[in-house]
């Protein structure tokens, strides 16, 4: 007991800090994709306009959205993750996004914002719309649930 009250107290003076569980499979996922830090380092609570599911972990939060050859962009975009079930999660947005469409797809929920048109060519026919995908997901052989929100930048 006295060896694990020293080492918490050297972790502690050293400042060096212990990743919890859902930070370190974000880190793992986002090492996977090849996002770069300055993605991982956003501070959602000041850029994301709609509700984010408590204790979810951000993998990356693209918050200047992506450009294409045709002059287009995207509206920005952060994928988080939970450990929390699928059904979980879907309880906290079935209660936080009243207003929103609920389409389900082969392995995932999407809530929209405006109507839809089809999930057929999604997430792509979706660049321009406010939208939150709910998929179960496994990383690093853990049972997930990956949100992934499409949103307009919030007043800051």
């Amino acid at each position: 007991m006295k060896f694990r009250s020293l080492f918490i107290m050297l972790l502690f003076f050293t400042g060096v800090t212990l990743a919890s569980p859902s930070e370190e499979l974000a880190t793992s996922l986002a090492e996977k994709m090849g996002v770069p830090d300055k993605y991982r380092k956003v501070d959602l609570e000041k850029l994301i306009s709609l509700p984010v599911v408590p204790g979810a972990t951000m993998v990356f939060n693209r918050y200047n959205g992506l450009s294409f050859d045709d002059f287009a962009t995207s509206l920005p975009f952060a994928v988080l993750l939970s450990q929390d079930s699928v059904e979980q999660v879907l309880s906290f947005y079935d209660k936080n996004l009243t207003g929103f469409y609920k389409v389900k797809g082969n392995d995932q929920i999407v809530y929209f914002e405006s109507e839809p048109q089809s999930l057929e060519n999604h997430p792509v026919s979706n660049l321009d719309k406010v939208w939150i995908e709910i998929q179960p997901s496994v990383v690093d052989g853990d049972n997930v649930t990956l949100i992934k929100i499409n949103y307009q930048l919030s007043n800051m």
